[in-house]
């Protein structure tokens, strides 16, 4: 302690000692000039929505309209777009077209959501998708083939789908039968 207040020690290094604290508190003010900066410009991401069905997104039509959400019996069609057209307006030659069908759903009994894929087309539509793909055949389980471009028959024909694969009703066989040919 008493070299510290010797005065031939502050003579010959009293100014490394000054440089040296004013150096030392010089880097302590900009360190908490810079904390202070990013403290002040960071902000909280908003909590999480513990909710699912508030937090889902329907993916929009890539072609432009939204398709509106609608109710059929046991669920409620968030999303219905195909890949390649606007599902509202239809394809180019509604006689002619095959295409993939994405359809998001929310079961209103459950409030659980799924998305579904389908092949939708016309007969002629098909055909020309086995010419240009050099196909002999094709198999899924999830295709619908139409005499035409239908909107409210292919929303029907899939909610049904939806609902037999998902167990929401059971299935009646005797009024598919009707449906068939």
């Amino acid at each position: 302690m008493l070299l510290l207040l010797e005065p031939s020690w502050l003579q010959q290094d009293g100014l490394r000692l000054f440089f040296f604290l004013t150096c030392a508190i010089a880097v302590f003010a900009i360190a908490r000039w810079a904390s202070s900066k990013s403290e002040s410009s960071y902000t909280l991401p908003p909590p999480a929505n513990p909710d699912p069905k508030l937090s889902f997104t329907p993916v929009p039509d890539p072609d432009g309209d939204l398709h509106p959400r609608m109710r059929i019996r046991g669920v409620e069609i968030r999303s219905f777009y195909f890949a390649t057209f606007n599902a509202l307006t239809g394809p180019l030659d509604p006689e002619s077209f095959c295409d993939e069908l994405t359809v998001e759903v929310e079961y209103l009994e459950s409030g659980n959501l799924s998305t579904w894929g389908f092949t939708v087309g016309t007969p002629r539509g098909f055909e020309a998708l086995l010419r240009e793909k050099h196909w002999q055949q094709i198999y899924s389980p999830s295709v619908f083939v139409f005499q035409k471009y239908d909107l409210a028959k292919i929303r029907e024909a899939v909610v049904e789908r939806i609902e037999i694969d998902s167990s929401i009703k059971p299935e009646d066989t005797s009024s598919a039968a009707d449906r068939v040919g």
